[in-house]
C-alpha cells in the first residue's frame, strides 16, 4: 500500500495530540484510522485487526519484560524515598550546589552516567533530579528537556548499550558483513563500521553542545521562558497550570547514601552482566530491576528502614508512578507496529523524499527522511529499521561500485548512515508519541504536550544545523574522514549555538506560542 493514504493515520495523531492535548485518545484514533484503511473500510474486519495487533503487543516478550521493568522500577523508586535513601542523596546534593544552573548541569553529568539505556536515562534522573531541580524552582517543562535531549542522542554513540545489538543487526542484515559466504555488498565487520559511523552522528553532539549551551548561558526563551518566569514569579512549576499529582511519598525516617545507591548500582551491574549473558537488552533489564528490588527491600528491612506495613503502600505507588507511561507505550507501539508492517509509512516517505538526487545532497536528505519518519512514527529503532535496507543498497549502486566493495571504496555510506541514525534519535527526540518524549515527561513530572511544545523551539537549530552540517559533510565527502566530520561537525556546532544566541536575544519570539 504505496501511496498518499498512509500519511494520514500520523498526521492524525499529531494534529489530534495538538488540539486536544490528549495522548492516548490519539494514538488510539490513528490505531483506528490505520485499522480502517487496512481493511478497506470493513468495521468488523477492523475491530478485528485492532484486537489482533493489541495481542501482538501483548504476546511480544520484548514488550511484556519492558512494561514489568518498568513497574519494578517505580516500586524501586518508591522503595528508596520511603526509606529515606532519595532525600538522604538530596541532602548531600543540595550543600553542594549552589545555583539552579549547577543543578541543571548535574542532570547533564546524571545522563552521561546512564547512557547505557535510554529508557533508563530518562526515568532514572529524572526521578533523581526532580526534587533538587523543584527547590531552585526550575519548572518541570524544562527538566523534560534536559533529559530528553541527553537520552537516544548519546545511546546510539555509545559502543557499550542496550542499542548496540541491534545497530549491528541491522547494518548486517543491509548488507554490510565480513562473512563473504553471505555475499554482503560492503566486505567489513559491522562492529567495525559502527565505530566510524560515530563521528557522523552529527545531531548528538550538536544537541549535546547545545544543551550545554543552554545552561551556560542561561537560554530562554519561547514558552519555556513562560514557564521559567512563572516558575520564579509564582513557584508554580507548571506554567500556570494545575500541578501534577506525585504519588512518591518521602519517608520522615533519616536515611543514608547507600539507601540510594545500592538499588541504582546494582541495577546497572546486574543488567549489564545479564546483557552480555543474554545479548538481550530488555530481559537483562528486567532480571537487573527484580534482583536490585528484592536484595534492596531485604536489605532495608533487616535495618528496620521499611516496615511489613509499608509493602502494599509502596508498590501501589510505584505501579502509579509507571501506568500512565505503560499506556501510552502500549499504544505507541501498536501505532508504530501497524505503519511499519501494514501501511508501510516509513517505506513510502522515503521513496517519496529520496528521488533523483546530486551525490553531496544524500546524507542531509536521508537525515530529513529519516527525521520526518521518526516524527510520523514515533519510533527510532522502526526508523532504523525501515532506511538502512533502502540506504546501504541505494548508495553502492548509486556510484557504481561492484560488490561486495569495501567501506573506503564509497566514502559516502558512512555519513549517509551517520545521518540515518542522527535523523532517528532527532525525530524520536521532538515526536509528540516518541517513547523518550512520553517517558521524559513522566519522569520529570511535566504535562507531555507542555514538554513537547517548549522543547522544539530548543531543538530547532540544532535540527537545522544539523542538515547543514550533512550537506557540508556530502561537498567534502573525497576529503578524509576526519577532516570531513570535523569541519562538518564544527559548523554544526557554530551554526546551532549561533541560532540559540539569536532566539534568546530577540524579544517576543515564538511569543504567539502559548
Amino acid at each position: 500500500m504505496q501511496n498518499w493514504i498512509v500519511v494520514i493515520p500520523p498526521l492524525l495523531v499529531l494534529g489530534l495530540a495538538v488540539l486536544t492535548h490528549r495522548v492516548l485518545f490519539s494514538l488510539f484514533i490513528g490505531i483506528v484510522a490505520s485499522a480502517l484503511i487496512v481493511t478497506n473500510w470493513q468495521i468488523t474486519s477492523t475491530v478485528l485487526f485492532i484486537l489482533h495487533n493489541f495481542w501482538q503487543q501483548l504476546y511480544d516478550a520484548s514488550n511484556l519484560y519492558t512494561f514489568a521493568f518498568l513497574i519494578i522500577l517505580g516500586m524501586i523508586i518508591s522503595l528508596m524515598s520511603a526509606a529515606g535513601g532519595t532525600s538522604a542523596y538530596g541532602t548531600i546534593i543540595k550543600n553542594i550546589l549552589k545555583s539552579a544552573r549547577s543543578a541543571k548541569f548535574s542532570s547533564i553529568i546524571l545522563s552521561l552516567l546512564f547512557m547505557i539505556d535510554d529508557f533508563f536515562s530518562c526515568l532514572t534522573v529524572g526521578c533523581i533530579m526532580r526534587p533538587l531541580t523543584d527547590s531552585f524552582k526550575i519548572p518541570r517543562a524544562k527538566l523534560a528537556f534536559l533529559i530528553d535531549s541527553l537520552a537516544a542522542p548519546l545511546v546510539i554513540i555509545m559502543p557499550v548499550s542496550t542499542w548496540i545489538a541491534m545497530l549491528l543487526m541491522q547494518l548486517d542484515k543491509a548488507g554490510i558483513s565480513d562473512v563473504i559466504a553471505d555475499k554482503p555488498i560492503f566486505n567489513a565487520d559491522p562492529f567495525l563500521t559502527y565505530l566510524q559511523i560515530i563521528p557522523y552522528v552529527f545531531y548528538s553532539f550538536i544537541i549535546l553542545t547545545s544543551v550545554w549551551f543552554i545552561i551556560k548561558y542561561n537560554i530562554s526563551f519561547g514558552l519555556m521562558r513562560t514557564h521559567e518566569e512563572i516558575a520564579q514569579k509564582t513557584g508554580n512549576l507548571f506554567g500556570g497550570k494545575e500541578p501534577q499529582k506525585t504519588t512518591i511519598t518521602e519517608s520522615p525516617k533519616c536515611g543514608s547514601l547507600f539507601d540510594f545507591m545500592y538499588p541504582l548500582v546494582s541495577l546497572i551491574i546486574i543488567s549489564f552482566l545479564g546483557f552480555l549473558y543474554s545479548h538481550d537488552a530488555f530481559f537483562a533489564f528486567l532480571v537487573g530491576s527484580i534482583f536490585s528490588c528484592l536484595t534492596s527491600l531485604a536489605l532495608m528491612m533487616a535495618r528496620n528502614k521499611i516496615t511489613t506495613k509499608q509493602l502494599k503502600p509502596v508498590a501501589i505507588e510505584g505501579y502509579e508512578l509507571m501506568i500512565g507511561s505503560i499506556q501510552i507505550l502500549f499504544l505507541a507501539w501498536t501505532f508504530s507496529s501497524i505503519l511499519k508492517n501494514d501501511l508501510q509509512t516509513g517505506q513510502y516517505i522515503a521513496h517519496l523524499l529520496l528521488g533523483s538526487l546530486p551525490g553531496w545532497f544524500l546524507p542531509s536528505m536521508f537525515f530529513m527522511a529519516s527525521l520526518i519518519t521518526a516524527i510520523a512514527t514515533g519510533s527510532s529503532w522502526g526508523t532504523i529499521a525501515v532506511m538502512i535496507p533502502i540506504a546501504v543498497p541505494m548508495v553502492a549502486t548509486f556510484f557504481g561500485v561492484s560488490t561486495p566493495a569495501s567501506i573506503t571504496s564509497v566514502p559516502m555510506l558512512l555519513p549517509v548512515l551517520g545521518a540515518i541514525f542522527s535523523g532517528a534519535v532527532a525525530g524520536d527526540h521532538v515526536s509528540p508519541i516518541g517513547t523518550t518524549t512520553v517517558m521524559s515527561a513522566t519522569s520529570a513530572g511535566a504535562y507531555l504536550d507542555d514538554h513537547v511544545w517548549t522543547q522544539l523551539p530548543y531543538a530547532l537549530p540544532a535540527l537545522i544545523a544539523t542538515i547543514i552540517a550533512y550537506i557540508i559533510s556530502g561537498i567534502l565527502v573525497g576529503y578524509p574522514w576526519w577532516i570531513s566530520s570535523t569541519v562538518s561537525l564544527a559548523s554544526g556546532i557554530v551554526i546551532s549555538l549561533g541560532g540559540l544566541y539569536l532566539l534568546n536575544n530577540t524579544k517576543n519570539y515564538f511569543k504567539s506560542i502559548t
